[in-house]
């Protein structure tokens, strides 16, 4: 008998509980005292459930709790414990042969491969236990046996094999349900962090090539200083500069290589189909507008399916417009509405994401894709926005998908963004 462990008190008293509340439910038998109780159909789901824990102890201590209950409700009818408890400890014998053959014939192999091979267990676990107690019981009363009552343990028997079976299957399938939720929720969440690394990483290497002009750029200067016979100081600082420089991009390159190995070796994934890139990003836009309070309505109009396979980039494309939208529209101040639609025109897919935030002033629309640019001020923190959104959006749908953004936009009314991008490049 193997050692109780402390998770194992909790789901001894959860099985005998759920034994002692079922078996309220329950036929009599022309026996005295012989009871066939619903509390059996639930035993293969609840040992199998239960994997680690020993059926015959946990039958075993099921069995005690149902019969001291049992016994106190004859008593307070009767007022004879003796005679109560005499009407009912038999029934030990039926918990602890159940659990014996569950143990042998189920839980060692692990359950049986067959739905077949599962409802011969629980029937012989369950006519083998009843008949133990049947005989034990018929020696106080031998005129009872029949072939009758013994058809009626057979049927019973039967009848309880398949409810079980029944309520093993349904209670398995339902926990995959959960289970498969819970990953595609777990791979939703995981989709999203790597689309921000990705967006991440792309900027960063962006941000190397300024590193490499600045760092260009100190050394010529230190070149051109040391050509001057003064100005020491200023000589070893350009060069300081220079090597300070390096050694950041140095680091920058590290992180860099460190994001992009786990992305292709952690976080990897085969081609996405759209439809489920936009569920996530509308899934996540719902989820931040509610815990926001924001008054905003978003819907996608998808006309198609199909799969892309750098879906990483294309997410961080449309949830930058989509936040930089929800950003024009609290700044407007009103209830606002965001729209993305898709549609095909020859080998190009189109597609535009509207709202009817703020607006762009007419004056900065040439300047929205300039990296650094921003129209967005804190007034109470005085932080600005460090305006990479737009122009990585612009980067990765010119450099990684061959295509095109446009812009239209009325200050106060509302701003219209328009991404086209060949077939090909995109996987559909």
């Amino acid at each position: 008998m193997e050692i109780i462990k402390k998770h194992h008190i909790k789901q001894l008293m959860i099985i005998a509980v759920i034994d002692s509340i079922s078996s309220l439910f329950y036929l009599n038998f022309p026996i005295e005292g012989f009871r066939i109780t619903f509390s059996v159909v639930f035993f293969p789901w609840l040992l199998d459930m239960y994997d680690d824990l020993n059926p015959v102890l946990a039958l075993g201590f099921a069995a005690v709790v149902e019969i001291f209950f049992r016994s106190v409700g004859i008593f307070f009818q009767t007022g004879d414990f003796i005679y109560a408890f005499f009407s009912s400890y038999q029934e030990i014998l039926f918990y602890l042969i159940y659990g014996l053959i569950f143990y042998y014939l189920y839980s060692k192999h692990n359950g049986h491969k067959s739905i077949v091979g599962n409802f011969i267990i629980f029937f012989l676990c369950d006519f083998a236990g009843n008949f133990g107690e049947f005989i034990m019981r018929i020696f106080t009363l031998p005129e009872t046996v029949t072939l009758k009552t013994l058809k009626f343990i057979i049927y019973a028997a039967l009848i309880r094999a398949a409810i079980a079976l029944l309520t093993i299957t349904f209670m398995k399938y339902f926990e995959l349900l959960i289970v498969k939720e819970e990953h595609e929720e777990r791979y939703k969440k995981l989709v999203s962090l790597a689309t921000d690394l990705k967006a991440e990483t792309y900027f960063m290497n962006m941000n190397v090539d300024y590193l490499e002009k600045v760092m260009n750029n100190a050394y010529v200067l230190y070149g051109k200083m040391s050509k001057m016979k003064e100005m020491d100081d200023l000589k070893k600082l350009s060069l300081n500069i220079a090597k300070d420089v390096h050694e950041i991009k140095k680091d920058y390159l590290r992180v860099i290589r460190g994001i992009e190995e786990i992305m292709n070796n952690k976080i990897k994934y085969s081609n996405m189909e759209i439809k489920d890139i936009f569920e996530i990003l509308k899934q996540n836009t719902d989820r931040f507008l509610t815990f926001s309070n924001e008054e905003i309505d978003i819907t996608f109009d998808i006309k198609e399916n199909f799969y892309i396979k750098e879906h990483y980039s294309f997410m961080s494309v449309f949830r930058n417009l989509i936040n930089n939208a929800i950003e024009a529209i609290n700044e407007k101040g009103e209830k606002g509405e965001i729209i993305v639609k898709h549609r095909t025109d020859g080998d190009m897919h189109i597609f535009t994401i509207s709202d009817n935030g703020i607006g762009i002033k007419e004056k900065n629309l040439e300047y929205i894709f300039q990296a650094r640019f921003s129209t967005k001020f804190d007034k109470s923190t005085g932080n600005i926005s460090r305006g990479i959104g737009l122009t990585l959006v612009k980067a990765v749908i010119e450099n990684k998908f061959g295509g095109e953004l446009e812009v239209e936009s009325q200050y106060n009314q509302g701003t219209t963004f328009k991404i086209i991008i060949p077939k090909k490049r995109l996987g559909g």
